[in-house]
């Protein structure tokens, strides 16, 4: 098929008609809910690769995240770092305080520019430039002796996961057929999750190690992840969307064609769709700037999406995997112990990714951030009143219990859902922007929470310890409240029906049941 210019294809969308363009866009919708997930894996091998890539740049962001929780349970990191305290070593509440909160404050900063960035060089640079910030960071984190020097490393390393986050799932989204959109999305949590348990893995052999190499191996092992990144996402095609939005059309339709074929719907069709998508967001004339995310029905689609990530800080989860391998310590359990029970939890955390990835299209977004919620809110009632009795070992053990079985519910729902909703939610010429937005705003919540983390739980301080589960229990009454009459079902949706469900202003509870302009189209041909 010969490949038109750059003229021609503008031609091509510019000279069908409104009712044409109209027929385009539902027949496309029909093609994309027709097509199974194994007709999906076996047309479009290279779209699906070029997601695998993106998740495993994921990874890393996970790993991290947990590398940082783990040293501090390990005991030649408190040597090397820390104070005597009571014939143990600890580390200065501020230093851990900071360790913690200073790179989610630097992702914070990461992601707000990962989205300008993005929408100016595209998906794919962006991504590669936060591979090579974090690739220098590790260095500095690996060879840091000092607080001063390690705390350096690990804010610019979050600075680089900060873009690396926030573009990987704006790619993802817009790359994804519908058939997978779900388990792709959600499986950006699945990447949260492994990275993790391999972070946990190696801190379980490591950690028990009486020289630097405890904690060190840890962080040289993060250049694995990104070396591998930076190796296969310069082959990957750059996001059609992002080609369309600044008007490059040629290069959309090639990217098109690379990710799924030279007669991909014909490519022409499939761009004519894209640009009548975005054409029907340029007539609400709100712009693409941050400050389009929160006019009209935008402010909607910004707060769902945020608050679907604010909910996992409000919910617990900073308390669980920063904390769990300190509590299980402080409870009596050895080192060793402590590190298996984490591994365990790791476990649990896949297991649940997975199966929030298996059914998560067939019962919906709604109700398994309702259930998954519901569930976690139990077990942290039980947790806390567990941990009322400190002297009381099998009540400290039932409440390690909880906590390990927590990991398995938060990313059954909350977890792995909440990945799909800001994939979803947001206008298609405002996606990276609010994804951003929601990305900041959620690590704005977890740098407070692990600033003041470690004067809620250390024995040197409030001293807390499990009890702190009644603080995040009382929150979360406050987020199922809001996720009852907010929260929309986007699952088994392309883009122009959730479009078209969020300008008619359906309510929240209705979105699952709506009957859209596409729905109603084939009801009537049906009927025909």
């Amino acid at each position: 098929m010969a490949v038109l210019n750059e003229k021609e294809n503008t031609e091509f969308f510019e000279n069908i008609g409104e009712e044409d363009r109209h027929k385009i866009a539902n027949d496309t919708d029909q093609s994309d809910h027709e097509e199974t997930i194994l007709e999906v894996l076996r047309r479009y091998p290279i779209a699906c690769i070029s997601i695998f890539v993106l998740l495993w740049g994921q990874v890393l962001v996970g790993y991290d995240t947990q590398a940082g929780g783990l040293v501090i349970g390990i005991p030649e990191f408190r040597k090397d770092f820390g104070y005597l305290y009571q014939g143990s070593y600890v580390l200065y509440g501020k230093w851990q305080s900071a360790f913690s909160g200073g790179p989610l404050a630097a992702l914070v900063v990461g992601a707000v520019t990962g989205t300008f960035v993005s929408d100016k060089i595209g998906r794919k640079f962006t991504i590669l430039i936060g591979l090579c910030i974090t690739v220098a960071a590790v260095a500095v984190e690996f060879t840091a002796t000092t607080n001063e020097r390690f705390f350096a490393g690990k804010f610019v390393n979050g600075y680089g996961l900060g873009i690396i986050k926030s573009v990987t799932v704006t790619y993802i989204a817009e790359i994804s057929p519908l058939a997978i959109r779900g388990k792709t999305t959600g499986a950006s949590n699945l990447s949260l999750c492994i990275g993790p348990l391999v972070c946990t893995i190696l801190s379980n052999s490591l950690g028990t190690r009486s020289d630097k190499w405890a904690y060190r191996g840890i962080f040289a092992s993060q250049w694995l992840f990104s070396g591998v990144g930076l190796m296969l996402l310069p082959f990957l095609p750059e996001s059609p969307w992002y080609y369309s939005n600044k008007g490059q059309d040629t290069k959309a339709k090639k990217s098109l064609q690379r990710l799924y074929g030279e007669k991909y719907m014909l490519s022409d069709v499939r761009l004519a769709w894209i640009k009548r998508s975005q054409e029907e967001m340029d007539m609400q004339k709100e712009g693409s700037s941050f400050l389009a995310c929160f006019k009209g029905t935008n402010l909607r689609r910004t707060i769902i999406t945020v608050m679907a990530l604010t909910i996992q800080k409000l919910s617990g989860v900073d308390f669980i995997s920063n904390y769990s391998t300190y509590y299980f310590q402080l409870a009596g359990f050895t080192t060793q112990k402590s590190f298996q029970l984490s591994c365990g939890a790791q476990g649990l955390s896949v297991a649940g990714t997975l199966t929030a990835m298996i059914i998560g299209d067939r019962l919906g977004r709604r109700r398994l951030l309702l259930s998954g919620l519901t569930i976690m809110m139990t077990l942290l009632a039980i947790t806390g009143g567990l941990s009322t009795r400190s002297d009381d070992k099998g009540m400290i053990t039932g409440a390690s219990a909880c906590i390990v079985m927590y990991n398995f519910f938060y990313n059954f729902g909350l977890g792995a859902v909440a990945y799909s909703v800001i994939a979803e939610t947001p206008a298609p010429h405002l996606r990276s922007k609010t994804i951003g937005l929601a990305i900041g705003t959620v690590n704005v919540l977890g740098c407070m929470w692990l600033f003041v983390l470690p004067f809620i739980f250390n024995p040197d301080k409030a001293n807390l310890k499990g009890k702190t589960a009644f603080i995040y229990f009382g929150l979360d009454v406050f987020c199922l409240t809001y996720l009852y009459f907010y929260q929309t079902e986007t699952a088994n949706r392309s883009f122009r029906e959730i479009d078209e469900m969020f300008d008619k202003h359906v309510r929240a509870r209705d979105f699952a049941t709506f009957e859209t302009d596409y729905l109603r189209a084939q009801r009537d041909a049906t009927t025909k």
